[in-house]
């Protein structure tokens, strides 16, 4: 019996280092220092059984840290991200190519990744909000430039006038031609 509890408390040991070493190399430096300075992890001596249970104890307490710590990154690494989105989509709103996909690619991540980011910290969807991009862009020429309507659809962004148009009346309830009207009194 004492034979196979040595066994047991062994087995337990190599698995606890093996775990604790996984845990630990899947983080940073920076992380581990941070999170190892509250935990004496890695002092314990593992010759009882209770004190395997007390160190297995504290590796879940680590775990945890590490899951918070993470959660807590994220988001900020998440609201960086999604202001580095909005800026290159506003830089290249104009080019008629630019869509979700093509901004995934850009920043390397998928398409549902991006998209789902972009929502949750804009509450607007990707493709709208290159929609607007180009209607704000096609409004500051029409208030500002005196160009045709297809001239100002294609500087904006549009692949042909009859989508612009219609894009522009969806978004702000008058057409281009209107909107025009409306700002030159």
């Amino acid at each position: 019996n004492i034979k196979v509890l040595k066994i047991q408390n062994q087995m337990l040991r190599i698995l606890f280092f093996e775990v604790t070493g996984t845990v630990l190399k899947s983080v940073s430096d920076a992380v581990q220092s941070q999170l190892l300075e509250t935990e004496s992890l890695l002092n314990f001596r593992l010759s009882t059984l209770s004190q395997i249970y007390q160190s297995i104890d504290s590796l879940c307490a680590l775990i945890g840290k590490i899951c918070a710590y993470n959660m807590q990154n994220k988001r900020s690494f998440d609201d960086s991200r999604k202001d580095k989105i909005q800026a290159y989509i506003r830089d290249n709103c104009t080019d008629p190519n630019l869509n979700v996909s093509m901004v995934a690619e850009v920043f390397g991540v998928s398409l549902s990744y991006i998209s789902s980011i972009f929502k949750e910290h804009t509450g607007e969807g990707m493709a709208s909000f290159i929609m607007r991009c180009r209607i704000e862009k096609a409004k500051a020429l029409l208030e500002n430039y005196d160009k045709t309507i297809t001239q100002i659809a294609f500087e904006s962004g549009f692949t042909n006038a009859n989508i612009f148009i219609r894009s522009f009346k969806k978004q702000e309830g008058i057409t281009p031609g209107q909107y025009r009207n409306g700002n030159t009194d």
